[in-house]
């Protein structure tokens, strides 16, 4: 058994290494979070751990901004952490 802590960094670290650069091509418009997992071939806990890690600017990039499908982009949005930076 490891830590929670250990365990979180391990997930948001793999995370971010099967999914890198996700831009507005992994999301769209429509899309269920289900379907955007199925066609970046992840699972959903693996694409909700990577929005858990966007820093401000990947989260504008990646489309966030108008996007509450994903629990951790809604739960970002609704402690108001995400601030968009021109």
């Amino acid at each position: 058994m490891q830590r929670e802590a250990v365990e979180m960094t391990v997930r948001h670290e793999t995370a971010k290494r099967l999914l890198p650069d996700l831009g507005r091509e992994g999301c769209g418009e429509g899309k269920t979070l289900a379907a955007v997992a199925r066609d970046l071939e992840v699972t959903r806990q693996v694409l909700m751990d990577r929005a858990a890690t966007f820093t401000d600017a990947e989260a504008v990039n990646a489309g966030c901004l108008s996007c509450l499908k994903c629990p951790a982009m809604a739960a970002r949005f609704a402690s108001q952490a995400l601030t968009v930076a021109a």
